[in-house]
């Protein structure tokens, strides 16, 4: 790995800056097994606000979390692999889905990476005041194929995505996928730089800020972690330790349920769904959807389960050919939970 070092976060956008913005053309084989050309940007980044010795993966990091305990560890997997189903059935992609969740803050087996290095530039500024060294990193994801995979988080219902240009990037070889390490990954290494960046003083690192790249009241997706892990609670059947949840629910976003709009097929089937976004649903609906971290941390240690939502869980059916909003309170008819998900007979 190539390292560079820069006195200014000026000088560092020099260094950085390529000519237009490169592409490339790759084919690869989509959920369906179809071959489909795919153009990807040459360079990723990825900004940190220090300077590590490694660059794990969330899930890696989460390893050497003392305070999760092997039962805390299994309801993490078990939460990774729903997120997983939930985000890829709800993108349309697949297994690649999970880069969705994260981007939403559960822990994957993926590292955040950017096409904008202005956007990487944002992380790496955001480090307390007396943090003097920033990092960031450029990858060369062209010449890393086919070490490397590259998802787009950019989506409809996932502005924040847009907004930051976001790709999440694992390891292609599914039997290492989970000791992914940017900085000692021997088949990638001559293909990433590392530029170590001095900086004195505040302003800089104001000036490089972007705090409108973490909001995500815009998104359609971003009730949805803390509605799987609500439904993973149901499917356990039992109050999560208090361990594993104080740990995960401060990662997530805190918005509650899941607002949308349901139009029905003309034989009464689901036909699509079309979520709304946290801020238009406070709008259209008077009232906020937000959450208090240790309001969820005490329902999901307490034993009351709440039933799955049936837009993630289950599947609907209502009047054909017609649109309904769906909201807390909502009646649903549904004729199939997902395996594991129903809710006992209410006369149980």
């Amino acid at each position: 790995m190539r390292q560079f070092h820069h006195n200014s976060f000026d000088a560092l956008i020099r260094a950085l800056e390529p000519d237009g913005t490169p592409t490339f053309l790759r084919m690869v084989r989509n959920q369906a097994g179809h071959e489909v050309e795919i153009t990807y940007p040459k360079y990723l980044f990825r900004g940190e606000p220090g300077v590590y010795p490694c660059t794990f993966t969330s899930l890696r990091r989460a390893q050497e979390v003392t305070e999760l305990t092997t039962k805390d560890w299994s309801l993490l997997i078990g939460l990774v692999r729903l997120c997983r189903d939930i985000f890829g059935a709800a993108t349309g992609e697949g297994l690649d889905g999970i880069a969705f969740a994260q981007h939403y803050g559960v822990p994957t087996a993926h590292l955040d990476v950017t096409n904008d290095p202005m956007v990487a530039l944002h992380f790496a500024a955001a480090a307390p005041d007396h943090v003097t060294r920033r990092t960031l990193f450029r990858i060369d994801l062209e010449r890393c194929f086919p070490h490397v995979q590259a998802s787009y988080v950019g989506h409809q219902y996932c502005l924040r995505g847009k907004r930051q240009s976001a790709w999440a990037m694992c390891l292609a070889d599914k039997e290492r996928v989970g000791d992914f390490d940017l900085q000692h990954c021997p088949e990638i290494d001559d293909f990433v730089e590392k530029h170590v960046l001095s900086v004195d003083g505040r302003e800089d690192t104001v000036r490089f800020q972007t705090p409108q790249l973490l909001e995500d009241r815009t998104d359609g997706f971003a009730p949805h972690p803390i509605a799987i892990l609500r439904g993973l609670k149901f499917h356990y059947g039992q109050p999560f330790p208090r361990s594993f949840v104080s740990w995960i629910v401060p990662r997530l976003p805190l918005w509650d349920w899941i607002p949308c709009d349901v139009t029905y097929s003309l034989f009464g089937p689901v036909e699509r769904v079309a979520l709304r976004s946290p801020v238009q649903a406070e709008k259209d609906d008077g009232k906020s959807y937000g959450l208090f971290v240790d309001d969820i941390i005490e329902e999901l240690v307490s034993d009351r389960f709440q039933t799955p939502t049936p837009i993630l869980f289950a599947m609907l059916k209502g009047p054909p050919m017609r649109t309904e909003r769906i909201g807390p309170g909502s009646s649903v008819d549904v004729y199939m939970w997902k395996p594991g998900f129903e809710p006992p007979p209410r006369d149980a």
